[in-house]
């Protein structure tokens, strides 16, 4: 199987990931962390809100993208395995340093396993100081199947 992701070289170059990155097999998925005001739970100015996901399957996480609507958002993403809670980053990092737009996500290398039975978290601290913002995460992942 193989797989084509843009690339960050020009907008015409694709990026294929080798066998080792990413498993034969398994179907692509998608899993999306949003606050909006659809949903109801918006992110107030200045306020901070976790979302949480457990995944009934081993997946590999390949890509990130977010979007905000405000003046800015950190986020910290943080993996649960067998009550030990691993975070992806020393401290919360801005949404536009760590993710891609929608169009163009930027690439986890090495990619990020995650077993059956775990966890993963997202933190959105909001820094507009005024109003509510809509913020959207997207993990871009393939279930690794058995």
């Amino acid at each position: 199987m193989q797989f084509f992701l843009p690339s960050r070289k020009t907008l015409s170059a694709l990026y294929q990931a080798s066998n080792v990155e990413l498993p034969e097999g398994g179907a692509p998925l998608y899993e999306s962390f949003a606050w909006t005001a659809q949903l109801g739970n918006a992110l107030a100015a200045m306020d901070s809100q976790e979302l949480s996901r457990v995944f009934k399957s081993p997946i590999v996480i390949w890509g990130i993208t977010g979007s905000f609507s405000g003046a800015g958002v950190f986020i910290q993403v943080s993996h649960l395995h067998k009550g030990n809670k691993r975070t992806w980053y020393s401290n919360p990092r801005p949404l536009d340093s760590v993710a891609g737009p929608g169009s163009n996500p930027f690439l986890l290398v090495p990619t990020y396993a995650i077993a059956a039975g775990d966890t993963i978290q997202v933190e959105a601290k909001s820094v507009d100081r005024a109003a509510a913002q809509n913020v959207e995460i997207v993990l871009y992942a393939n279930e690794v199947s058995a």
